[in-house]
């Protein structure tokens, strides 16, 4: 047990950039634990020797693993919240447009801020313009957008009310 600890310990020390490790509630087999870092993964296996795996994150393609959900829709005030779970940490980009194909307001998110992190994000939106102005009432399409390959993840629609 000892030897687990200095094991966490030591790859704690390894990968400390700011972005501390996290123990995650899943299993992975019999009476192991699930730890991830910035760049890789590490299972440990108590039972009956330990093993250590090392899971390269930066091979796992970005993808959204469930459908965007923006919140509270319909928008009654200016304020929203976009929830989404990312397979890997990147930099995307959020666009929202209007029914005519205009774009109203782009977010660029980078890489381990709030709204680019791996696993379940939670961007608050201000819905106004690039230039200040508040959406008007309607259907907004939102689409999350790999930065670096510009390739669609999510799409979501708005409906703006007030």
């Amino acid at each position: 047990m000892k030897l687990i600890y200095l094991l966490v310990i030591l790859l704690i020390i390894q990968n400390s950039f700011g972005y501390p490790e996290k123990k995650l509630g899943a299993d992975f087999g019999l009476d192991s634990k699930i730890l991830y870092s910035t760049g890789q993964v590490l299972v440990i296996n108590s039972a009956p020797e330990i093993n250590l795996i090392y899971i390269n994150m930066d091979a796992i393609n970005l993808t959204i693993t469930d459908r965007p959900l923006p919140y509270p829709n319909p928008a009654t005030n200016l304020d929203i919240v976009l929830a989404y779970t990312l397979s890997k940490s990147s930099n995307i980009k959020i666009s929202i447009y209007n029914p005519f194909g205009r774009c109203m307001k782009t977010v660029n998110v980078m890489k381990y801020d709030l709204g680019a992190r791996v696993f379940y994000n939670k961007l608050p939106i201000h819905l106004t313009d690039d230039f200040g102005d508040a959406f008007g009432n309607g259907i907004y399409l939102v689409f999350i957008l790999d930065s670096d390959t510009n390739k669609v993840l999510g799409k979501a629609k708005i409906a703006v009310s007030r």
